[in-house]
């Protein structure tokens, strides 16, 4: 009901006009200006019963010392040395600290063998070589000693020659593919060169290793040297043979003509090469490119032909 031109009448809801009573819609009604606002917060009592040193604490605190009944500050204190020691027993017992300059030796090596450092290079063990990579034999006697001046633990060892041996293993490798390519270019221009000859001088090469002893190995290393060279060991090598390869080849009359052979006739020299053929040792000679087998095959079959040697 509401009072129209202050007249003190009031009017019924449906003697309002206007949009809300063609939708059949009662006006909002209004509250009181005077009424305070609702409020969701309810007032938090004070903690009673709290010991005067807790009364100015933060509320959360307050309600610590009510839980743990404490009454006092040393009572606090007592809890907190327990609770330490119950929590950080074990990492506090095991703790250590790094000695400073001023260390004792004793304090020193205590240190160190809580780490875990050897008393003695020996501590390390004996290194073996690493499986697919090869290290140097005097490096693998020095560093359990270079371990130990760098107080290194045997894990932390074992992880630096883990990580060497992977490094050197693909150095070499790298290095490995490298020689390989360079020894190919140099055996296509030493065909180049030997022409048609270059069998003959392989062989003239062959024999002087095989007179001088120089192993696999050490022609590898000439020849991947890069002072020499793989043209310069197989010339060298070549000009030291080809004197032998002459020297047998004018021999006199009966005498020894290459490979264990005197003067044989066509048939003879025929028959022979016939059964080397047929011998799988002298098969494995020549498949080992063996100088003395190759000469003796040449020559069995120059004497075959009937070509009498220059």
């Amino acid at each position: 009901m509401v009072d129209q031109e202050g007249t003190g009448q009031a009017t019924s809801d449906s003697e309002v006009g206007g949009a809300r009573a063609l939708l059949g819609d009662k006006p909002p009604e209004t509250p009181p200006v005077d009424a305070p606002p609702p409020s969701d917060v309810a007032a938090n009592p004070p903690i009673a019963d709290l010991p005067d040193f807790a009364k100015e604490l933060p509320e959360d605190l307050q309600k610590l010392v009510k839980t743990k009944g404490w009454k006092a500050v040393p009572d606090a204190l007592t809890s907190y040395a327990n609770l330490q020691k119950r929590l950080g027993k074990a990492a506090h017992e095991d703790a250590r600290f790094k000695p400073g300059e001023g260390a004792s030796d004793e304090e020193k090596v205590d240190f160190a063998r809580w780490l875990g450092i050897p008393e003695s290079p020996e501590g390390y063990g004996k290194l073996e070589q690493p499986e697919g990579v090869e290290v140097p034999g005097e490096l693998l006697e020095a560093a359990p000693e270079l371990f130990h001046q760098a107080g290194l633990t045997p894990q932390q060892a074992e992880k630096l020659m883990e990580g060497y041996s992977r490094f050197l293993a693909g150095s070499q490798e790298k290095s490995s593919e490298v020689s390989k390519l360079a020894r190919e270019t140099e055996t296509r221009k030493l065909k180049e060169e030997w022409g048609a000859a270059y069998d003959e001088r392989v062989d003239d090469a062959d024999r002087a290793l095989a007179k001088f002893g120089v192993t696999d190995d050490q022609l590898v290393a000439l020849a991947d040297h890069p002072l020499f060279g793989l043209n310069w060991a197989m010339k060298h090598f070549q000009a030291l043979g080809e004197p032998m390869r002459e020297a047998r080849m004018i021999a006199p009359t009966g005498g020894d003509l290459g490979g264990g052979l005197g003067l044989l006739s066509p048939e003879e020299a025929s028959t022979k090469l016939r059964a080397l053929e047929a011998d799988p040792e002298f098969q494995a000679k020549m498949a080992r490119r063996d100088p003395n087998a190759k000469m003796q095959r040449r020559r069995l079959i120059e004497m075959s032909l009937s070509v009498k040697p220059s």
